[in-house]
């Protein structure tokens, strides 16, 4: 089974799921039923997609804040030649809330970022947007994160590789909760899916997705990769 993964960037009260957002993290995750392998592609906020809402070329992002995630999901079908017909798309609460739910994650957090102030102006943005409040970042280094501080750290695109670098960023943290999440209690996994269904949008049903949390420990993710390659 394919999957679109949409991370949106909802800077309002309200975190709509349509119009006026961009998703700036699009990821295609493919899953073999049998093996319980996970492949995750990213695809940069800037390349250039013949758009499916308009007969125009934009950048990928646009077409959610233009569109909504069904144009999305089309647009990637159309343009990369695939089928998917699932989709989840996510808000900041949302991994905030399911990586504070499972224990938090380890990260390494440069000098560069708390020097030059990336990491310390995310979170305050962060912490606006969606009233939850941490103490602000200390230090750089090897460390546990709470969500806000890894929501911070996979919006950063202003230090070395850019958005290719944050695509990877975005996948390190996936996989990382991933990992979390197989050494968690049932009641930390039921935590987790309780409060992430509220702040996400999604074609599967509850049912689906606890089905999917309950089975957690059956599953790898072997690869990843930034699109496009070159």
């Amino acid at each position: 089974t394919t999957y679109a993964l949409f991370g949106i960037d909802s800077r309002s009260a309200n975190m709509k799921f349509s119009g006026n957002q961009n998703s700036d993290t699009m990821i295609i995750a493919s899953v073999n039923n049998d093996t319980k392998d996970v492949k995750l592609v990213s695809i940069y906020r800037d390349t250039l997609l013949k758009m499916y809402s308009r007969d125009e070329f934009d950048l990928a992002n646009s077409e959610f804040a233009k569109g909504s995630d069904t144009d999305m999901i089309s647009m990637i079908n159309m343009n990369l030649d695939l089928q998917i017909q699932d989709v989840v798309v996510v808000n900041w609460a949302a991994l905030i809330r399911v990586i504070d739910a499972i224990g938090g994650i380890y990260l390494d957090i440069t000098p560069e970022e708390v020097e030059k102030g990336y990491i310390t102006g995310y979170i305050t943005e962060i912490e606006e947007a969606t009233g939850i409040w941490q103490p602000q970042l200390a230090q750089a280094g090897y460390q546990l994160c709470n969500g806000v501080y890894a929501v911070a750290y996979c919006r950063n695109r202003y230090t070395t590789g850019m958005d290719m670098g944050r695509t990877s960023r975005q996948r390190e943290v996936i996989d990382k909760m991933l990992q979390q999440a197989k050494v968690a209690s049932p009641s930390a996994l039921l935590t987790a899916v309780r409060y992430a269904c509220p702040n996400i949008n999604t074609t599967l049903s509850n049912d689906e997705l606890f089905a999917l949390a309950a089975d957690v420990n059956s599953y790898s993710i072997i690869d990843t990769e930034g699109f496009p390659y070159t």
